[in-house]
């Protein structure tokens, strides 16, 4: 099975390169692994790729009085979507004349289908059979807690236009379950994008508690629905988590990514 598998693995290697302190401690931990033979070295952003874009909200075709969320990732469980359902749906509550939308960017999604649509996608437009029956649960939910017009499944973009819809949304949310590292936060961050997430995992070694973003105890839908109306009202506070995150993400560049590994590698041929 996948936990033996992994076993063998760590025992046999000379090295280990995790992306978290949070990684590195559970794979010692969990495997009895010695811990110097395991590197931490985070992911990295390219911040001349992953940059403030002019005019996106206008070139995406949002409307100017609505607040946009964004929440980036594969179609899956661990991902909370129905945990940020419930959250947008604790928000309409607490603001009921509050307009706003979220959209989830990713999955595998039918090749007659891969033109990005703000109108949102349903679960035939997904590949696989697991995509569907998730993507099917999560409008469900939304219809089930009254928030089906304001959150919508968009599938894949290219990887160039990520930066676009960093730049156009006003909230990063990241409702996961668990993050070894979360690369989007740091991408969204890099365009001067805030994240609210839950502090699981490595999270909080992307997002820089109050500094860059919000952390919110796990599971915790009605926090991180305050946590949503709180920035979505306090634009000074939200610009300033943004460019606190763009000044962090310069640190995590693929350049020092690239050159911590070499030195791993260099301690093991040399």
């Amino acid at each position: 099975n996948r936990i033996k598998t992994e076993e063998n693995l760590c025992n046999f290697s000379n090295a280990i390169i995790v992306s978290s302190k949070n990684d590195k401690k559970t794979i010692s931990k969990e495997y009895s692994i010695n811990s110097n033979k395991i590197h931490i070295i985070p992911c990295g952003v390219n911040p001349y790729f992953f940059k403030p874009k002019k005019n996106s909200k206008k070139i995406l075709g949002l409307q100017k009085n609505t607040k946009y969320f964004l929440s980036v990732g594969r179609i899956d469980p661990v991902k909370g979507l129905d945990l940020l359902i419930h959250s947008l749906s604790f928000l309409k509550l607490i603001n009921p004349k509050f307009q706003f939308h979220a959209f989830h960017i990713g999955g595998v999604v039918k090749r007659k289908n891969k033109k990005c649509t703000l109108k949102g996608l349903n679960p035939k437009d997904f590949e696989s059979t697991s995509q569907k029956e998730e993507v099917k649960r999560i409008l469900n939910l939304s219809k089930k807690l009254n928030v089906h017009n304001n959150f919508s499944f968009i599938g894949s973009i290219p990887h160039n236009e990520l930066s676009y819809w960093y730049s156009a949304v006003d909230l990063m949310a990241i409702p996961s379950r668990y993050e070894t590292f979360c690369l989007v936060a740091l991408e969204a961050a890099s365009c001067g994008l805030p994240s609210i997430a839950y502090k699981v995992g490595g999270m909080s070694e992307s997002i820089k508690e109050n500094y860059t973003g919000i952390l919110i105890p796990e599971g915790n839908t009605s926090d991180f629905a305050l946590a949503l109306n709180r920035l979505a009202i306090d634009t000074n506070l939200s610009e300033k988590l943004g460019a606190f995150g763009r000044k962090r993400a310069q640190i995590y560049n693929w350049e020092k990514t690239a050159k911590s590994e070499i030195k791993v590698w260099e301690t093991l041929i040399l």
